[in-house]
């Protein structure tokens, strides 16, 4: 039998976390909810007194992309990876670089602090970006 079932689990049959609140010593007494240590450092408790999982809120920044606009891939320089890893890296991410250019790349990054990739629209310099993240370099985007 399978380990891990692929059947959807509801919110109600998932257990939930239950953190520690803490009673009769708060700051301002009573050990109600507005008491909770949680509530101090700007978290949630989810309501209930002080009784819920912890919730923190993510907040997510847009940025407004014009299509017509161009964004400058940039890597930094980065010491936890030697400059041949960089190279390769950089090679097996974005194909259209040429060994020559990737070693350029690679040197202005490490004598400059940076170093520019490739000025593609949005969509594309936000994959190649990515890419370079997840295979461990420092990148971003910059408008052109």
């Amino acid at each position: 039998a399978p380990l891990l079932s692929a059947a959807p689990v509801s919110a109600e049959a998932a257990p939930v976390a239950q953190l520690p609140t803490r009673r009769g010593n708060d700051v301002g007494g009573g050990g109600g909810a507005a008491a909770s240590p949680l509530r101090k450092e700007g978290l949630s408790t989810g309501g209930g007194g002080g009784r819920g999982a912890a919730v923190l809120e993510r907040t997510t920044v847009k940025r407004k992309v014009d299509p017509g606009k161009r964004y400058k891939v940039l890597i930094f320089n980065n010491e936890m990876h030697s400059k041949e890893e960089v190279v390769k890296i950089l090679l097996r991410t974005v194909p259209e670089l040429s060994p020559p250019a990737a070693r350029a790349i690679m040197e202005a990054a490490h004598t400059q602090g940076f170093g520019v990739v490739g000025v593609w629209i949005f969509e594309m310099a936000e994959a190649y970006c990515d890419l370079l993240r997840s295979n461990g370099l420092k990148s971003d985007l910059e408008e052109e």
